[in-house]
């Protein structure tokens, strides 16, 4: 993207047709950028006019909403039911209308209509959106659908997960020397009621008496633990015949059940798939309609550089 040219001229600016920015045969209009400026709700307009890239970026997505409007219209599709009978409500109230019209030479009337044939592009391009993803022929999604699941199994494949309790007791806490009874215990009376029991009489995990040492369902890159492959490498169920260490603590671990791997079948994606599908080659298609013109963007740099002062009247209001 080219900057627009950033220097001021003393420069009349009574033709609102003059051209900012084109390309081939189409272009911005200086009126096409009021009426943008126009159309943005006016608690957020001071951020766009305020900002030079911003106002710029702006622009340029309106050489966009051009071009598509440019390829409806010769194309003959304006005709056709799905663009017939556009409404077009303004939501600028009188005043704000009449403060543009008074600060860039419109009449009010004349600037009514800008705003409103703006209003009806944005409308049309939104319309070709629509319109794009209804011409992508059902079947041909399914396929792409089908073969997007296919090459990316591994997004639709739910992970083993662990459902598990611990009891954490500090190594400097008055019970130390007792975890290996303590785990001797478990092991010879491998009951919930227990193991909950302990938890809550020897754990130092502040959440114990909220949770009895209860800590849910891990997939193995979740449960982040020195011992965690150990864990998360057998396939016993109940307390782990192993007490497990690190820095600070000495864990009981009790594997409660284990979850196994799920792929999730094709039946229950299939209608998100097809339709971002769907999204996703309509969008490329409306983007290759951008894209067709091999013309360089023009930048009439006179009208260009005093775009971004144009609009000094909502930045500095007078009374």
């Amino acid at each position: 993207m080219k900057m627009l040219l950033l220097f001021i001229l003393t420069l009349s600016l009574s033709d609102h047709n003059e051209f900012v920015i084109r390309q081939g045969d189409v272009n911005v209009s200086l009126a096409d950028i009021d009426a943008l400026i126009l159309g943005i709700p006016a608690e957020i307009r001071f951020n766009v006019v305020e900002k030079n890239d911003l106002l710029e970026k702006n622009i340029y997505s309106t050489l966009n909403l051009n071009i598509i409007y440019n390829h409806v219209k010769s194309h003959g599709l304006l005709d056709t039911p799905k663009f017939k009978n556009i409404a077009i409500e303004l939501d600028q109230d009188d005043a704000d209308i009449k403060l543009f019209a008074e600060n860039l030479g419109y009449k009010f009337d004349e600037l009514v209509e800008t705003t409103e044939h703006f209003e009806f592009k944005k409308i049309v391009f939104k319309k070709f959106l629509e319109y794009s993803e209804e011409q992508v022929d059902s079947e041909y999604a399914k396929e792409l659908a089908m073969d997007y699941y296919l090459v990316n199994k591994d997004k639709y494949t739910k992970p083993e997960q662990r459902d598990l309790s611990v009891i954490e007791i500090d190594k400097d806490s008055e019970h130390a020397e007792s975890v290996k009874s303590i785990l001797k215990n478990l092991l010879n009376n491998q009951t919930d009621e227990l193991f909950n029991e302990y938890a809550v009489k020897y754990s130092n995990d502040p959440s114990v008496n909220l949770n009895q040492g209860y800590l849910g369902l891990f997939q193995q890159s979740q449960y982040i633990k020195p011992f965690t492959e150990d864990v998360f490498n057998t396939e016993y169920i109940g307390v782990m015949n192993q007490l497990f260490v690190d820095e600070e603590h000495f864990y009981i671990v009790k594997v409660n059940k284990i979850v196994p791997e799920k792929v999730i079948p094709f039946s229950e994606v299939r209608v998100s798939l097809i339709e971002e599908v769907i999204d996703n080659v309509s969008r490329k298609y409306v983007q290759n309609i951008i894209n067709t013109s091999s013309e360089k963007i023009d930048i009439n740099s006179e009208i260009a550089a005093l775009v971004f002062n144009r609009y000094d009247f909502l930045i500095n209001p007078v009374d």
